[in-house]
């Protein structure tokens, strides 16, 4: 049995369930109020084709405007991108054209590139479903609208870019140098998880204490 490994990078606002439709994937699980992602994370999904295992790394990036260079140096060592807009929020769906392009500046071109419209289910949806592929044809990109919560189509469309990764990349690429530049970068993101949370312990015992002070 072949054995093949990817990166998948899953970009897109803030809010749009990029952190939710990952754990959905990888874990079955689903958190109504996701915390705001402030580093990356990465989670791990096998998936056989065809007498192939496919190891998905699945790599959760912030969509906050600051973290924009963060997020841009992780382009150039992926195999695949993932963009993500909610159907329901209309701005998300209108900056994937920054996205994009950022993405057709540094990414490699062979990355296979899929575009997912979450929260499709929504009652108060504000971009067509018609809309989202028309975009997305006319960036070669596969389409699926899905739903976290739901759990619909949320396999369907996993299934699909992991098979367009085997045929594009169809031979595992190691190189010890790229792996140590991969720990490097796992170590830097937690390093940044933990500064963020100091800061925001830091801001809550600062608010605390002049509430009281107030009080």
């Amino acid at each position: 049995m072949y054995k093949l490994s990817a990166k998948v990078l899953v970009v897109g606002d803030s809010g749009v369930g990029k952190s939710s439709l990952i754990l959905k994937y990888v874990e079955n699980e689903f958190i109504e109020h996701h915390l705001e992602s402030i580093a990356i994370e990465v989670k791990q999904k096998s998936i056989e084709l065809e007498g192939k295992t496919l190891e998905m790394e699945l790599w959760d990036t912030m969509g906050i405007e600051r973290y924009r260079p963060i997020v841009e140096s992780y382009f150039k060592e992926t195999q695949s991108i993932i963009l993500v807009y909610a159907c329901d929020n209309r701005e998300s769906f209108d900056n994937l054209e920054g996205w994009l392009k950022q993405i057709d500046q540094l990414a490699e071109k062979r990355a296979c590139k899929m575009l997912i419209g979450n929260k499709y289910d929504s009652k108060d949806r504000t971009v067509s479903y018609d809309e989202g592929k028309k975009l997305a044809e006319a960036h070669r990109m596969d389409f699926f609208e899905v739903s976290a919560k739901e759990n619909l189509h949320v396999d369907e469309a996993f299934r699909c870019l992991a098979g367009k990764i085997a045929e594009e990349f169809p031979i595992e690429r190691y190189c010890p140098e790229e792996e140590e530049s991969r720990r490097s970068r796992r170590h830097s993101s937690r390093l940044l998880r933990k500064k963020s949370q100091k800061e925001r312990e830091k801001g809550f015992d600062c608010w605390l204490r002049r509430m009281c002070f107030l009080g």
